[in-house]
């Protein structure tokens, strides 16, 4: 699911996790480049170009939460991007001496990208059909990301005793030009979109040793980050290739970040254990100007105790902890802060809020470990557990009629408009069990895994607080054997099941759950043959019957080794032997439950050659 920028303005928004999806043509070129002088100076750096080009072709389901009854949009989107980039680092390290050295790390990211999409979408409260849209939606984006970082470091006499000092700039920019053409009322809009970002960091830090195996630590760290965002909208008068300014769909943004955080930690190292303890002050402005299309400035400040402990403990011969709870800030981006109206998707419009303020999170993770040789067993445990107060979530409004947001900006109806904002109550807890074994007889090694997650997320739908809570629960069993140095297995099952509640309305509760079987064998025979073969059997029961599916992958390739000490290798490739390979994704949100089908890589043949090459240095 997509749920990012596409090369201009137009996003759907919402939560979710991002995944590839469509058919991906890649070319790329890199050169890598090292040298050094032993205890003078070491360089080492690299270029990489590449050029992706994405093509793909997707049909979506959303339903939509009206806090009185819910809506369906159905959408069929086609879509092209074509992205370059061009990146460049280096390290550079340089001694003066046994006790100041000094490390400078640039970097720099040139991209391009150019995007065209073309949407059908349409909007139904039960049968009826309430609005529709028809557009191509084109964009070209250039950018570029500059970095550096210095950092000075001096060693005392004493021995652990040493002072760092760090300093580092950021400059980003970003020039978009993206046009938006209404099939179904013959207009079109065209935005200029310009970003562009200073920032400046610093930090001093000084350690001094206590004792033979600990540390004390003092930094203080400063941040400057200076933002602006223009958007020009314009609109065609109908009168040739004519275009006319819309200052109500344009404004000229500015937001200066200000940070100091001075902080002081200890933390002790003996026998394989660590533990550690800090406590950070962050002192942060945040002043936002708007001077076009009117002038409208405001500022907050936040102060926040950023806490954190964390300790890897042994216990006995083959068990082990480790533990870190920390805090973390979240500071809103310039387009979150925005407040211009994009109404680039005509049935999905956002607009910022200036008001947003940090989110401010609390984080514990709990990892255990521990195994038995003799019995050939172990066991491990994972948990995390996050809570976020003034979480920026979205508040969405669906209009029920035609409705006037603000000048000549109307909102048809069913349509909607999202505003981010803070709220409280945001969990995300997260544990799983993992537990493996060996049946020596059989050969096998068998491991099993359960897990358990529970996510609250709080949003706004049509002025109604929701609660959207997803559990999730899953399993799997692995089977791998090694039955000789000629023939291997491996097989598994996962189950994974999702239940999604919600407050506002209680009967658009849903669920949906994904199975996999899958199993991989190779053989190697006689005079250097070798069949592979792996299959991946996905059922999925999804949100709504329309989207169900069950699909088998199947891949299979055959090689020959040849040369001295098999070093070639010869390969043919089949993927997807059955051609049946499918993608589907699902997004759960406080305001909307979607599934999207998209378009990917079917059936295609590889053939390869590859060559080792070994050396080994004796005595």
């Amino acid at each position: 699911m997509r749920s990012g920028r596409r090369g201009g303005r137009r996003a759907l928004g919402g939560g979710g996790v991002q995944v590839p999806v469509g058919i991906t043509q890649t070319e790329s070129i890199g050169l890598n480049y090292s040298n050094e002088k032993e205890g003078k100076w070491r360089i080492e750096s690299s270029y990489f170009f590449d050029r992706a080009e994405l093509d793909n072709e997707s049909e979506s389901g959303r339903e939509t939460f009206l806090g009185q009854g819910s809506q369906l949009y159905e959408e069929d989107r086609i879509s092209n991007s074509v992205n370059k980039n061009h990146r460049a680092n280096m390290r550079l390290e340089y001694t003066f001496d046994d006790n100041n050295s000094i490390v400078f790390t640039p970097s720099a990211v040139i991209q391009n990208n150019e995007s065209f999409d073309f949407t059908d979408g349409q909007t139904f409260l039960g049968d009826q059909l309430i609005n529709q849209t028809q557009n191509n939606f084109s964009g070209d984006n250039d950018g570029y990301r500059l970095n550096g970082d210095l950092l000075f470091r001096h060693k005392f006499k004493k021995r652990g005793r040493s002072l760092l000092v760090n300093v580092g700039s950021t400059l980003n920019n970003s020039d978009r030009e993206s046009t938006f053409d209404d099939l179904l009322s013959d207009s079109s809009f065209v935005y200029l979109t310009q970003q562009d970002e200073r920032a400046f960091r610093s930090e001093l830090t000084y350690i001094e040793p206590v004792g033979t195996s600990s540390q004390l630590q003092f930094s203080y760290q400063i941040e400057r980050s200076d933002r602006d965002s223009d958007v020009l909208t314009s609109e065609s008068t109908g009168v040739g290739d004519a275009f006319e300014q819309r200052d109500d769909l344009s404004n000229v943004f500015n937001s200066l970040f200000t940070a100091h955080r001075p902080a002081v930690s200890l933390s002790k190292r003996s026998f394989g254990q660590f533990y550690s303890a800090e406590v950070a002050v962050q002192y942060a402005t945040l002043d936002n100007e708007q001077s076009f299309p009117t002038l409208q400035a405001n500022s907050n400040s936040f102060l926040k105790v950023l806490p954190s402990l964390a300790g890897r403990f042994q216990l006995g011969e083959r068990g082990s902890l480790f533990v870190r709870y920390n805090t973390q800030v979240g500071t809103p981006t310039a387009t979150q802060l925005q407040e211009v109206v994009d109404n680039s998707n005509p049935l999905f419009y956002s607009i910022g809020n200036s008001a947003l303020e940090q989110s401010y999170s609390h984080q514990l993770l709990a990892r255990f470990r521990k195994s038995n040789v003799d019995k050939n067993t172990s066991i491990s445990n994972f948990t995390l557990v996050r809570t976020t107060t003034d979480f920026i979530t979205n508040a969405t409004y669906t209009a029920q009629s035609d409705s006037t947001i603000t000048g000549d900006i109307v909102l048809s109806r069913g349509a909607q408009i999202s505003q981010p904002l803070n709220v409280d109550g945001y969990w995300n807890i997260r544990n799983s069990t993992t537990y493996s074994f060996v049946i020596s007889p059989l050969k096998l090694n068998v491991s099993t895994m359960a897990g358990l997650g529970f996510t609250r997320n709080p949003g706004v739908v049509n002025g109604l607080e929701n609660i959207s809570e997803t559990l999730n629960g899953s399993t799997r069993v692995n089977l791998a054997s090694n039955i000789s140095k000629n023939v291997d297995f491996n097989l598994s099952y996962s189950y994974n099941q999702n239940w999604v509640n919600n407050t506002v309305l209680d009967d658009n509760d849903n669920r949906y759950n994904i199975q996999n079987i899958a199993g991989r064998v190779n053989f190697i025979f006689p005079k250097g043959f070798v069949l592979r073969s792996d299959l991946n059997y996905q059922i999925y029961r999804g949100i709504s019957d329309e989207f169900d599916t069950d699909y088998a992958l199947w891949n299979v390739s055959v090689a020959k080794k040849f040369l001295k000490n098999d070093r070639g290798e010869f390969t043919i490739r089949v993927f997807d032997l059955l051609k049946q390979n499918q993608s589907i994704t699902q997004q759960v949100t406080p305001a909307y439950l979607e599934e999207t089908r998209s378009l990917v890589l079917e059936q295609y043949f590889m053939f390869s050659f590859t060559y080792q090459l070994r050396r080994f240095k004796t005595s």
